[in-house]
């Protein structure tokens, strides 16, 4: 992330603003944090995936009662119902994590919104 932004400093249009006398802070405001903030959202939606998925591994080795439990459970005893919905719940969620960080992009990158044609 820091290179990221050192690099981002160094482009064109960052030293063109300074060039015409604009403030640091408007420059960081407005230019570089909507290029620092693609990856960074990309970056913690990828890292919310895999902080759920992992929680039916945590919640066994540290005997913790919870999703990921109830998802073990269901699977020990082939209660099929029970893991298909478990499974559709946290598609679900990371689903609507995904759509999130794409509604945020859109925001962010006005070239990423849906294209006008």
């Amino acid at each position: 992330m820091k290179e990221k932004n050192r690099l981002v400093l160094e482009e064109p249009f960052v030293l063109n603003a300074r060039a015409l006398g604009v403030g640091k802070s408007i420059i960081l405001r407005s230019h570089v944090l909507k290029n620092i903030l693609v990856p960074v959202i990309t970056t913690s939606t990828l890292a919310f995936s895999n902080f759920v998925s992992s929680g039916v591994l945590m919640e066994s080795i540290f005997s913790l009662s919870g999703f990921g439990t109830l998802l073990r459970n269901a699977i020990t005893v082939k209660d099929y119902m029970v893991v298909a919905s478990a499974t559709l719940a946290l598609g679900v969620l990371i689903g609507t994590v995904n759509i999130l960080a794409d509604i945020a992009y859109s925001f962010i990158d006005r070239r990423a919104g849906p294209d006008e044609h």
